[in-house]
């Protein structure tokens, strides 16, 4: 990659002078409505080097801008951020800096031609893989779906913190802030006389820069990428590493009340639920038995339980550990009620708005609910003293921590000077240290700023028992599609960033809407996200066939799988998971049928990387079909509508082989942990904590003959055709060789 400058303007091009981006410049807009500019940038690639400041004409306060540019860790990655200093005599009220301007876009591509990736301002908001310009929504409103930002520009596509843009006349670009300890984020994309613009910026919200001080912006990264996946994974470890992300051992699993029983949840409905976790602990070996909203008296008042509670929420903690079980409680620190005793004694303690009235968080709850100001003395002591209580003295391990977004509103404060994420991160960093090792999942929680402070994030609204909300404009509305495509826009956050929540597993069939092949999808899209698992049903009630699916969710596999084209209303039609291993590699390939009606799908190998010449083995989870061996495209028998085809893959080989298992989702993924083949026998190793009931397919060629399995009952075999059928209940782990002969 090259970088040069020309007419006080910098240029980005590839070593064979192919132009990425031209004419790009930096510029800082103050509150008074003053913009400056600055024309250059530094080009060694071995340090980095200030460029020069140029302001624009005609204005008499100038500060000096520093905007600097280094290489990052390869020839197409670049960072970058600004600076303002205020060499004048009075403070300077900064409203944002524009980190990178790009007039022409990336290599100057028509506005029509581009497709940009949407990523969520928090948990809720909408998101979706990269779609054309002309299928993105424009006008998110805040403060829930979207930052609050002062009015710009019209028709300015939004997307917090980092998109990915690409385009048929070049490679991906991914453009990102990888710091967020004190600005909130956009990239905005919007049609230019020639090609887009692009304008990624760090907001400081009218804070007073004093005389002499100096404020840097987030720093921003640039990829540019052949591989979309492989841009993610490299931004998503940048980021990780800039934020100081938490590490994890072992994936977070659990049963969660509120899809159950919502906000009328009583202590018998817990209590209720926990003695059927703990009678199929073996099938179900989770860890955690989460109580969400409903428990408290009032918004804010999370110390005083309800009539509903009468034991108190220690008691359900202590019943929780007596029976194996770590306890979770859901609260939403940041957020007060109308109604609640704490808004009537500390008023003064929330946010207030432009007129200096208390601002609304959030139009969902009523009476209103305000956000509190974690600026403020008095709230962060209040804040430490109510998680104190609750992991302390209740003895909770999982903290789910709801609305969080509230503490990242724009308005005024006790620190007037403090951003909205500086307030955000007082708030969250304070909880993190009091709650030290127990686990902390940020949900409704702006993303960047919560990077290194929680343990798992949603990144999806709420799950819903329906596909569609007739309701919803912008995708951020409860509903399985909504829930679904911000899922798979997310997929690269997990785990560099912090465990993935796609919400709770919804799987019963009373109550809900949801058809049999939508609850496939639903299912198998947890296990390839490979993320947190937390069941939602009223386990007590649920429908014995339904409630056989949540155990060959666990464990879960740890690693996402991969979305690919096409995509269809934002949702991908393929997702990949390659799984390697001592002994062999092989696919995880799930086709899905997004349509409204029944469709014959096709798998193409040449799509998974398999030549046309190959011979390949298809088994379908869900329905315990077998394919192959065959070579080339299979087209299969119709998939309902929003259904599945889970597919594990496997290059036919000579001799038998293992060529699926119904035990778990993702199958032999995650239940076989070792194998072997050599003297006409096949051994193998199974480990899947708990009790797992099924069959292990394989397929056997006409040249051998089964003899013997050693390690299962001689009853539990049986063979159709060139398949081999072995049944059984595995417990933890097993060991099964199988003999042949030729």
């Amino acid at each position: 990659m090259r970088l040069t400058i020309e007419e006080s303007h910098l240029n980005i091009f590839r070593k064979s002078d192919e132009p990425l981006l031209r004419n790009c410049y930096a510029a800082v807009e103050l509150s008074e409505g003053s913009v400056y500019t600055t024309l250059d940038a530094p080009v060694n690639r071995q340090a980095t080097e200030q460029g020069a400041a140029v302001h624009c004409p005609g204005t008499n306060v100038r500060p000096e801008l520093r905007w600097q540019m280094q290489y990052g860790s390869a020839d197409n990655e670049l960072c970058a951020w600004l600076e303002i200093h205020n060499t004048t005599a009075r403070p300077l009220a900064v409203e944002r800096m524009d980190v990178l301007v790009v007039p022409q876009g990336f290599c100057s591509a028509p506005f029509v031609s581009v497709e940009a990736a949407q990523t969520g301002w928090q948990s809720w908001s909408p998101a979706t893989l990269p779609l054309p310009m002309a299928n993105q929504v424009r006008a998110i409103p805040g403060p829930i779906d979207a930052p609050i930002l002062p009015a710009s520009e019209a028709e300015r596509f939004i997307s917090p913190w980092m998109t990915l843009l690409r385009s048929e006349q070049a490679d991906s670009f991914l453009v990102g802030f990888i710091t967020a300890r004190n600005q909130q984020s956009v990239v905005a994309v919007q049609a230019a006389a020639q090609g887009h613009r692009i304008t990624a910026s760090s907001y400081l919200e009218g804070s007073a820069l004093a005389p002499g001080a100096t404020v840097r912006s987030e720093m921003l990264q640039l990829i540019f990428e052949s591989d979309s996946d492989r841009a993610l994974d490299r931004y998503a470890r940048t980021l990780a590493e800039q934020m100081q992300a938490r590490s994890y051992s072992k994936i977070a699993t659990g049963w969660c009340s509120w899809y159950a029983f919502f906000g009328n949840v009583t202590e018998a409905d817990i209590l209720r639920n926990l003695e059927y976790l703990a009678a199929h602990r073996r099938e179900l070996p989770i860890q955690y038995v989460q109580i969400d909203a409903g428990y408290e008296a009032h918004g804010g008042d999370w110390l005083t339980p309800n009539e509903r509670f009468p034991h108190g929420m220690q008691f359900l903690a202590d019943e929780i550990h007596a029976r194996g079980f770590k306890a979770g409680l859901w609260l939403c620190p940041f957020l007060v009620t109308e109604e609640s005793q704490l808004y009537a004694e500390h008023p003064d303690w929330v946010l207030r708005d432009h007129n200096d009235e208390p601002l609304v968080a959030t139009p969902n709850w009523i009476p209103f609910s305000y956000a509190l100001d974690t600026t403020h003395p008095d709230v962060l002591e209040w804040i430490k003293q109510v998680t104190q209580t609750i992991v302390n003295e209740w003895g909770y391990d999982y903290l789910k921590l709801d609305y969080l977004c509230g503490g990242a509103l724009r308005g005024k404060r006790f620190d007037r000077n403090a951003t909205s994420v500086q307030a955000y991160r007082r708030g969250l960093e304070l909880i993190r240290q009091v709650a030290g090792d127990k686990f902390v999942l940020g949900c409704g929680a702006p993303f960047l700023p919560s990077v290194g402070l929680v343990d798992g994030m949603r990144t999806g609204p709420d799950v819903a028992p329906f596909w569609r909300n007739p309701r919803d404009r912008i995708g951020s509305l409860p509903a399985l599609f909504n829930v679904i495509r911000a899922n798979v826009a997310h997929y690269w956050m997990h785990p560099h960033l912090w465990l993935n929540d796609p919400d709770g597993v919804i799987a019963r069939a009373n109550q809900s809407e949801l058809t049999l092949a939508e609850v496939q999808s639903e299912v198998s899209l947890i296990a390839l996200g490979g993320g947190i698992v937390m069941f939602s049903d009223d386990l007590s009630s649920l429908e014995p066939d339904r409630a056989a699916l949540l155990p060959r969710l666990l464990p879960p596999y740890g690693e996402p799988a991969v979305p690919m084209l096409p995509y269809v209303d934002g949702l991908p039609m393929y997702m990949r998971l390659r799984v390697e291993r001592e002994w062999g590699t092989w696919l995880v390939a799930a086709l899905f049928n997004w349509h409204d009606e029944p469709r014959a799908l096709t798998f193409n190998p040449s799509a998974w990387g398999i030549s046309s010449s190959e011979s390949y083995h298809l088994f379908d989870f869900w329905t315990c079909e077998h394919f192959g061996p065959i070579q080339g495209s299979i087209t299969l028998a119709p998939t309902a509508a929003h259904g599945v085809r889970l597919l594990t893959v496997h290059m036919a080989r000579e001799h038998p082989q293992l060529i699926g298992t119904n035990l778990h989702v993702l199958g032999e993924a995650v239940v076989l942990a070792a194998k072997s083949w050599s003297d006409n026998t096949l051994r193998l190793e199974l480990y899947c904590p708990g009790e797992h009931s099924g069959e292990l397919v394989m397929h056997v060629p006409s040249s051998y003959i089964f003899e013997s399995a050693q390690g299962i009952s001689p009853d539990a075999v049986t063979r159709q055709g060139n398949l081999l059928f072995l049944s059984l209940s595995l417990v933890d782990s097993s060991n099964i060789t199988i003999h042949f002969s030729i």
